[in-house]
């Protein structure tokens, strides 16, 4: 084994002071480098918290060194613990490294403000009843080029220094900027704008600017993109005016062609379409899973899905009314029952079960267990 561990214990004030030099130099070193690359100070310190630490190439140069005798024992076995020791820190700084980024950079830039917060503020100056754009990717862009036909004013924010240039030189109106954060929101002319929209496909920053806004602006209109319905109700919550789940609007869209193609009456169509939107897409937010893969790292309400009970002539259920079983206890809503061939969507509390009804139940893996043992054996 190259690592001593008897001499790394013997000299562990050693070892930690070159980890505490090595990496501070790196760190000062690549965040120069990125800032002569005139990268905005966040992204520099960020690049910069990433490559601080040690890679494999030093360990392998220093345990050749070692092992042929080329460095002092001691010094060298200091050196290639501080080495290891860096490289264990890395997927730790690299998970937070905005967070250690931000407090580093705003430590010397709290008195005057960031570069990137006079850019942002500089461009919005002259801007009022605007549009803030959070996030210019494609979904962005499309935004951005429907405001533009109504001669509506907007300012993009985005985090990909690329993208914001290669958009500044096509003329259009985006800065480089963290949309979660208060500052540059602020910067944006939030106290002046006319609404907020959110792009991105990131709900913890999407929680963040909706905070931010309702802390600021608590009438102000924010449309919120987000892939699914997995964050739609925590949205609400936190006060979005309008939220496009882009999974479900997708299926209410191919719905709409394939009814339009039908010759159902347009009328029809419309009345299908604000009703689901009002009803906040409840029509569409459940679904049979079948063998798909269910992830068990997220939360329990994000893992809601519809499953079909058929009871048997002896179930516990059959000749009860739905009120008297009291499922909505155990977390299970009953969206229809299927009875005779027939489907009744929306079953009333009075209904009575009967032998051979199939109960469509929605709700988490766990609890659709606990319900279909209950409703078929009696226990809870």
């Amino acid at each position: 084994m190259l690592l001593d561990l008897s001499v790394v214990a013997d000299h562990w004030l050693g070892v930690l002071a070159v980890v505490a030099g090595f990496m501070a130099l790196k760190l000062g070193v690549i965040y120069g480098l990125a800032r002569l690359g005139r990268n905005d100070p966040r992204v520099a310190m960020r690049t910069a918290v990433i490559l601080a630490g040690g890679g494999e190439f030093g360990f392998a140069l220093l345990s050749l060194g070692l092992s042929q005798a080329v460095l002092d024992p001691v010094a060298g076995q200091i050196t290639l613990a501080a080495v290891v020791l860096s490289m264990a820190v890395v997927p730790v700084m690299v998970r937070h490294n905005e967070h250690i980024a931000h407090g580093l950079v705003d430590t010397g830039e709290s008195s005057h403000g960031s570069v990137t917060e006079r850019q942002v503020a500089a461009h919005a100056a002259a801007l009022t009843d605007h549009v803030i754009i959070a996030g210019y990717g494609r979904t962005g862009q499309n935004v951005a080029r429907f405001l533009e036909e109504e001669g509506i004013p907007y300012l993009a924010l985005d985090l990909d220094p690329a993208r914001v240039r290669e958009a500044q030189a096509a003329g259009e109106r985006v800065q480089f900027g963290d949309s979660a954060r208060q500052e540059i929101l602020a910067a944006a002319g939030l106290e002046r704008a006319r609404m907020v929209v959110l792009t991105y496909n990131d709900p913890t920053a999407t929680l963040n600017v909706l905070e931010h806004v309702r802390g600021r602006h608590p009438q102000l209109p924010v449309v919120v993109r987000t892939r699914d319905d997995v964050w739609l109700e925590r949205f609400h919550r936190a006060g979005a005016t309008a939220i496009v789940p882009e999974v479900l609007e997708a299926s209410l869209m191919l719905a709409t062609h394939a009814l339009t193609l039908l010759d159902i009456p347009l009328t029809r169509i419309f009345r299908y379409v604000r009703d689901v939107r009002a009803n906040r897409y409840q029509m569409l937010r459940g679904y049979f899973h079948g063998e798909e893969r269910v992830d068990l790292e997220k939360a329990d309400r994000f893992r809601e899905q519809l499953h079909a009970v058929t009871l048997p002539e002896r179930a516990y259920g059959v000749g009860k009314r739905l009120e008297e079983l009291r499922l909505e206890e155990i977390g299970v809503n009953v969206t229809a029952v299927r009875r005779g061939g027939i489907r009744g969507p929306q079953p009333e509390p009075d209904t009575q079960l009967r032998s051979g009804d199939v109960l469509v139940l929605y709700a988490t893996p766990e609890n659709l267990e606990q319900a279909e043992r209950m409703l078929l054996g009696g226990l809870r």
